[in-house]
């Protein structure tokens, strides 16, 4: 007998290819279908389980119709998940994520199967958070392309949902980190620098005392399968949103503290500043201006426990350890 049948966006990035996984783990007898990304993208590659794979545009009806259709289920998580990409791209982002939004929807629901759509949103859409935990009730206002198009893709679904009946689900993730984090990021950095720095170095950070909610991505991915495949008695009261958070705050310079433990290093951690004056040639780069970084964003994972059941599993020390031991692994290889 056949399962139940999922369709699924952006298949070929970090969080995508968990979800495949825990997906396939948790149902056996799923159908899937995923949209990976653009064929261009050297980085993007099929997910290592069974299913229907397609290379394509986002914003391609051609590409996304195969995808979406016959699925009761669709999970969209495509789009550059990149506030520094945004800047540099504004366009480019925001017809990913927007337009992408309303293709994937659009193509959904003229198929007539869709009973669930999961949404993978962002915790950008909060801005500069107004308390020191931020919950689902907490103001929009963003401050970034990127955080404005994820704003617009929320919007569009909830119209969408609203007008064909589907259950919505828009899960808002803050900072994911795992395996396949890239050496720029936060958590790529301080992990490059102990394993590649001289064993007595300091580590070198930007603003130490900076503080983010770092939820590994087996942890989000978890949360969103958990979503894809709760009762629809416990998504009452319109679309549920919920945070992908751990509700623990993290500074710059425990991130550093652990990828050194991790690698049994004994030097210190150090800061070089970041200029607080950004011009208009570093935003057009990719530049954040100061005064819209938050200087702390922690999520609560409150209503993700109490409705859906779900408690991330990796703590810090865990994530970048085992970060690190891959890194190690694939230098080696």
């Amino acid at each position: 007998m056949s399962g139940p049948a999922f369709g699924l966006t952006g298949v070929g990035g970090m969080i995508g290819r968990v979800v495949v996984r825990r997906l396939a783990a948790r149902v056996p007898t799923a159908r899937m279908a995923g949209l990976v990304g653009p064929r261009s993208s050297n980085d993007l590659e099929p997910p290592d389980c069974d299913g229907a794979w397609t290379f394509g545009d986002i914003c391609d009806a051609n590409s996304v119709r195969p995808v979406v259709v016959g699925a009761d289920t669709v999970i969209h998580i495509a789009g550059p998940p990149s506030v520094a990409f945004s800047y540099r791209h504004p366009a480019a982002s925001v017809e990913a994520h927007a337009l992408g939004t309303a293709t994937v929807l659009q193509e959904a629901t003229r198929a007539g199967c869709l009973r669930r759509l999961v949404l993978v949103s962002s915790a950008e859409v909060y801005g500069l958070p107004e308390r020191p935990v931020v919950d689902e009730c907490h103001p929009i206002d963003p401050l970034s392309p990127y955080a404005a198009a994820k704003v617009a893709a929320e919007a569009i679904a909830r119209a969408m949902a609203r007008t064909h009946g589907f259950e919505l689900v828009i899960v808002r993730p803050f900072a994911v980190y795992g395996p396949d984090s890239p050496d720029w990021s936060l958590v790529g950095t301080a992990v490059r620098q102990a394993i590649e720095l001289p064993h007595d170095a300091p580590i070198v950070m930007r603003d130490l005392s900076r503080v983010r909610d770092l939820v590994h991505v087996q942890d989000v991915a978890d949360l969103i399968v958990t979503a894809a495949l709760a009762p629809s008695e416990a998504l009452t009261d319109g679309p549920f949103v919920c945070n992908a958070a751990t509700g623990v705050p993290s500074s710059v310079a425990d991130v550093a503290v652990a990828a050194a433990a991790a690698a049994g290093r004994h030097g210190v951690v150090t800061e070089h500043p970041q200029p607080t004056v950004t011009t208009r040639e570093d935003v057009q780069m990719g530049a954040r201006p100061a005064t819209l970084d938050p200087h702390r964003l922690v999520g609560s994972p409150v209503r993700a426990r109490n409705v859906l059941g779900w408690t991330p599993q990796w703590s810090l020390a865990d994530g970048v350890a085992d970060l690190l031991r891959r890194r190690r692994a694939l230098a080696r290889s």
